[in-house]
């Protein structure tokens, strides 16, 4: 009797983890960066110093070490963390420290997920344009 249940509770367990896995709209990581740069548009990245930090924020994921920063829907710009930063992967809102006026090289992007807050340093900054059509 105890190993049929030991059974039982391992295919459940099993159907289980296989249901979690393919309902995940985790998107996979790209081979590289420049990849994942194409594949949304993106045809030229120039490295800056600073970001002014002006007009309304929108973003989008781009790898676990890099984030897209939209302000005012017109002036994109790549962040690069220094290390991953997988919370990125599941924000649900990133953030800068108040009263920066720019971002900078090594200055922080707050990141609010599922898991809690956590700041990612920034590594680079790069200038987005988008490829002509």
């Amino acid at each position: 009797m105890r190993e049929t249940a030991v059974k039982v509770i391992r295919l459940l367990l099993a159907m289980g983890l296989t249901g979690v896995a393919s309902c995940s709209t985790t998107p996979a990581e790209p081979v590289d960066l420049d990849s994942a740069l194409a594949e949304q548009g993106y045809a030229e990245k120039t490295s800056i110093n600073r970001v002014p930090n002006k007009g309304s924020l929108s973003w989008s994921y781009l790898t676990d070490k890099a984030v897209v920063l939209k302000f005012n829907r017109s002036k994109h710009y790549l962040a690069t963390f220094s290390i991953s930063c997988p919370e990125v992967r599941h924000a649900q809102a990133i953030a800068f420290r108040n009263g920066l006026m720019s971002l900078s090289r090594h200055d922080n992007i707050i990141v609010r997920s599922g898991s809690g807050v956590r700041r990612c340093a920034i590594d680079e900054l790069y200038k987005l344009e988008k490829a002509e059509e």
